[in-house]
This record gives C-alpha cells, structure tokens and sequence, in this order.
C-alpha cells in the first residue's frame, strides 16, 4: 500500500475548491501466494511461511552478533598495535639496548596513563565467547516474541473513486475497504486477502512451444 499527500480539487456545496490537501491510495506489487486446493491448507502454508520467517529472523541476529564480535575483534587487534608502540616508543625492553637512544625522551607517567586507557577499553571489548546455548537461546527469545517480528492488524479505508481517502461520514460517494495487513519488523507492510475462485476459471498454462512456432509461420 503506497500512500501520497497531493493537492487536488473538491467540492464545498456549489463552491469547487482548488488546492485542497489529500491522500491518495494505491496498490501495488499484485501476487496470488499459497495456492493450495483448499482454505485450510492455504493457512497451514501460511502459518509455515510465518514460523520460517520468524527462524529466518533469528538466524539474522546470530549473524549480526557475529559480525559485532568480528569488528570488536578487529578493534582489538588495533589497540594491541597501539600498545605495543607505545611501549616500543618507551624503550622499555631488551631491543632498546641494542638500538640508539631515542632522541625524544617519553613521559613514563603520560605513557602508563594511555597504557591503563588501552587495558580498560580492551576489557570492556572482551566479549564472552558465543556458545551453542547462547545460539539456542537467542533463536528461542526469537520465536517466544514473535509480536516484535511479525504482526497481522486490521485495515479499513473509505476512498472514493479517484481511491481518495474521505472521512468516513463524508457525504461524497465511497466505498470502504476491509482488509488484513502484515507488518514485517515494524517497517513493512503487505496487504493480504484470501480469496476464492474455481480452478475451472484459470486460464490455461501457456505452450511457449506451439506459440513460437506460430510466431515463426506467421512471419514467414
């Protein structure tokens, strides 16, 4: 469902008023899913898509604990680089011996400062390491909460026939829309319908063969 605030035209008792603010509605994206032969099956098939969904969902947040860890990991490794050239800077070790005095001398006091500032925020990079029950208990709090990932609420538009939202005791001619939406992770959002309809009534399946061969008699 696609909405737009536009400007547009209406009517006030015999006075046409231009420029009045208003929300168009359109549908777009039109797919027939779940076609199984009968209802019960078709909410079966859906109840499955939604269950996938929600392990679909958890398996994206292990991911993304992953990658979390790998970045820390990577921050870490930069610290212990800077750390070992502060101490390198300091001289502190046996390679100072053999080398040549440095010619800027280091503030011991500044350089143990920076060193503790390093060891705290490596600390607090450390993160435990990921477990099997930390996985399973992640994939878990997922499908416990599915309310936080997938939700189904009612929708209800009277438009007219421009699909022009109108109030619902406006006297212009309109009709109103009932409908489920599924919201997926509070930023999508799918208008669904069961519908019903004879198989007799579908079209038949295309021979793709037999029409080629017809295209390619008929240009010569």
């Amino acid at each position: 469902r696609i909405e737009k605030n536009v400007l547009g035209i209406e009517m006030d008792g015999e006075i046409l008023r231009r420029d009045v603010p208003q929300t168009t509605v359109s549908f777009c994206s039109h797919r027939l899913v779940f076609l199984p032969g009968n209802e019960q099956d078709t909410r079966r098939e859906f109840m499955k898509r939604a269950a996938d969904y929600l392990i679909e969902t958890a398996l994206q947040r292990l991911t993304a604990n992953r990658i979390q860890k790998t970045q820390l990991e990577q921050q870490q490794r930069k610290l212990l680089q800077q750390k070992a050239g502060l101490l390198k800077k300091a001289q502190i070790g046996f390679e100072s011996l053999a080398g040549p005095a440095t010619a800027e001398p280091v503030d011991l006091n500044t350089l143990e400062r920076q060193l503790q500032d390093l060891e705290t925020e490596l600390n607090q990079l450390r993160a435990d390491p990921a477990t099997l029950d930390k996985h399973l208990a992640t994939v878990a709090t997922t499908l416990s909460e599915p309310e936080k990932y997938l939700a189904i609420e009612p929708a209800s538009l009277t438009l007219d026939h421009t699909n022009t939202k109108v109030p619902a005791d406006s006297p212009r001619i309109a009709n109103t829309l009932t409908f489920q939406e599924i919201v997926i992770a509070k930023n999508q959002r799918v208008a669904a319908l069961f519908v019903r309809f004879p198989s007799s009534e579908l079209l038949p399946q295309p021979d793709f063969f037999k029409e080629a061969q017809r295209l390619l008699h008929s240009v010569r």
